[in-house]
């Protein structure tokens, strides 16, 4: 086994060279390009539910395979067409795969300035590099890097999707036990930064003689699936102790182990995995081998940042905003933080930066009939969501310019609706708008505008309607959006006063 004593084990060469295309993978640029290209177009098609441009927000991982491409370039399709969605967001890229030719201990590093691919370069973060590299356990050694498969199997796919973007490959050997996975990750941890994203590379179960595992006889496919669901439910969860004890009962063959162990330490503990694919080799080759099998998961995680407003939450939210708005038709001003009611619990929910409306209906004297009165709302996460709600009852009762301000005698004729909004995230194209699900901005022309997700509901258009009442909106003729025009996209939970 390999250990570390800090003398750094150079080749100097400025580059790592691909030694596995042309084998692996095509070598050949536009035929690797192209064949790429149609994997990711067949994730894409299967797995529409799983790419969503809202969830991709906080996405922050995934586990591709690392065969050759011809069986798991499919899968790890799926792991990267998630990535892909997020692509404008990563501003550079942790890359985490075993060690498969030297028994290590510790974390590997290297020296070179980036990895080649047949695509063009992938830059290597020095800077970062050298400063792990004087952490307890992590070392450059560019011979293990050379000599591994399991990072330039991804290398290809980071560089289509990504171009230049900064890397980290780290070559993850074994750990001691848990708590030296927790310290190794801790170092790792350290230097994290907004803009950073992890690939893990891994395999799961190698089964079959050659492997020198076969831990059954019968209903072979079916066990293997149960060992790799077993695997996925520990790492779904981020139970690192559960996965840990998994391998020490069933002596598993995930050769991704010990990276797969470190993800799970860095991640934080509000995240989730979830399965975007599933196959065997015995699944992508045309010829069945009845003896052995590796199963190839595809893999991503998501932070769990969802809008979770709890009941009390919400009735919070909508008493301050009868009281903002009662205050600032009394007072033609805003109430400071200590002149707010004193039994309001402002629990750590509502104190997260979020965008919100607040939109004031007048009741009719007409039996169940009302109006709009007023909306005003930030679109972006602006400053913590209670002091954007009584930023915006204020406004909606003074700054919309359709209506003239309320006035305090109104206020006892008015409901109130609050709109919390997810971040704003781009689509690639209005057909990836869902009416009635998706809130939607426009820009085109200089201009912009917004509606909610349930107004196009609410008036019964559709999609075409709707984004033509939103160009209108704009001050823009109806059908400008179909040229030149960008979208972005968002969700929203909608709680109102009792009628």
């Amino acid at each position: 086994m390999t250990f570390f004593n800090k003398s750094k084990k150079t080749r100097g060469n400025a580059k790592r060279v691909p030694r596995f295309a042309g084998t692996w993978y095509k070598n050949d640029p536009q035929a690797l390009s192209l064949e790429i290209e149609a994997y990711l177009a067949q994730a894409r098609s299967d797995s529409a539910s799983h790419l969503n441009a809202i969830d991709s927000m906080h996405l922050q991982a995934v586990i591709s395979p690392h065969a050759g491409f011809m069986y798991s370039g499919k899968t790890a399709a799926y792991s990267f067409s998630k990535m892909a969605l997020k692509k404008n967001d990563i501003k550079r890229l942790f890359l985490l795969g075993p060690s498969h030719y030297v028994n290590l201990q510790g974390i590997a590093l290297c020296s070179f300035a980036a990895y080649q691919t047949p695509l063009g370069d992938i830059p290597l973060e020095r800077k970062t590099i050298e400063f792990l590299s004087s952490a307890n356990d992590f070392q450059i050694d560019d011979n293990i890097h050379e000599r591994e498969h399991s990072l330039e199997l991804q290398t290809a796919y980071i560089r289509h999707i990504l171009g230049e973007i900064p890397m980290i490959p780290l070559v993850v050997g074994s750990f001691k036990d848990e708590f030296h996975i927790r310290e190794c990750s801790k170092q790792i941890s350290d230097v994290l930064q907004p803009g950073d994203f992890f690939v893990v590379s891994s395999d799961f179960t190698h089964f079959g003689p050659r492997y020198d595992y076969v831990p059954f006889y019968d209903d072979i496919s079916a066990n293997i699936k149960t060992l790799d669901t077993r695997a996925f439910s520990s790492i779904e969860k981020l139970d690192l102790k559960e996965f840990i004890q998994f391998e020490k009962e069933t002596s598993c063959t995930i050769c991704g182990f010990n990276p797969i162990c470190l993800l799970l330490a860095i991640l934080p503990q509000n995240s989730k995995g979830e399965l975007l694919h599933y196959e065997t080799s015995r699944d992508s080759l045309n010829s069945f081998d009845e003896m052995n099998s590796v199963s190839y998961l595809a893999i991503s995680f998501q932070n769990d940042e969802s809008l979770v407003l709890t009941d009390s939450d919400k009735k919070t939210l909508l008493r301050l905003a009868r009281f903002a708005a009662e205050f600032f038709c009394d007072t033609n001003k805003k109430p400071n933080l200590d002149q707010l009611p004193k039994d309001l619990i402002l629990s750590d929910n509502i104190k997260k930066n979020m965008g919100v409306f607040v939109t004031l209906f007048l009741k009719d004297p007409a039996p169940d009939t009302e109006d709009l009165r007023g909306c005003i709302g930030y679109i972006m996460p602006m400053m913590p969501l209670y002091q954007a709600v009584i930023d915006n009852a204020i406004g909606a009762c003074s700054k919309d310019h359709r209506f003239l301000p309320v006035h305090k005698n109104e206020l006892a004729k008015i409901r109130m609706e609050i709109s919390v909004l997810t971040k704003p995230v781009s689509v690639s194209s209005y057909k990836e708008i869902e009416i009635g699900k998706h809130g939607i901005l426009l820009h085109c022309q200089g201009r912009q505008s917004v509606f909610l997700p349930h107004v196009a509901t609410e008036y019964g258009w559709t999609s075409e309607e709707t984004l033509n009442q939103l160009a209108l909106k704009a001050g823009l003729k109806a059908d400008a959006w179909r040229k030149n025009a960008r979208f972005e996209i968002f969700e929203s939970v909608m709680f109102e006063e009792d009628h």
